[in-house]
């Protein structure tokens, strides 16, 4: 079984075999930038991070911690669209490049499908539905 992802650096398509370890960069090269970025950012200790994690309300498992994070984004996007409905015009221009830019990298980064995760995209169908 192949399939394609992507590089963590860079973003280039990678074939994918379906044994082994899957890569996650296209080369070295983008192995090491993305260690030095990662290396760059400013270090958070175990008590702080245990702190923010509760008052934020971060689920201890990895991967719904990123799901919920995903999900806030998709959330902060919706609600930057409509805050710009209301906004002065010389505001609403930033908050729909916001909005715009975010969108893209939830879909590129994520393959974010919007019209399938969002829990209100299928209360909003049933509530037609049944009109």
């Amino acid at each position: 079984m192949v399939y394609v992802s992507r590089c963590f650096w860079c973003n280039t398509e990678l074939e994918q075999k379906g044994h082994g370890r899957p890569r996650l960069f296209c080369s070295e090269s983008c192995r090491k930038h993305w260690r030095r970025w990662r290396e760059s950012l400013p270090a958070v200790d175990s008590e702080e991070a245990q702190v923010l994690t509760e008052l934020l309300g971060i689920p201890a498992d990895p991967d719904e911690a990123v799901a919920v994070e995903l999900q806030a984004a998709y959330g902060t996007m919706q609600g930057l669209r409509i805050v710009t409905r209301r906004a002065r015009p010389q505001v609403a221009v930033g908050l729909v490049a916001v909005a715009q830019a975010l969108e893209e990298a939830l879909r590129e980064h994520f393959a974010f499908s919007f019209a399938q995760t969002h829990p209100l995209t299928h209360e909003r169908r049933r509530a037609k539905a049944k009109s």
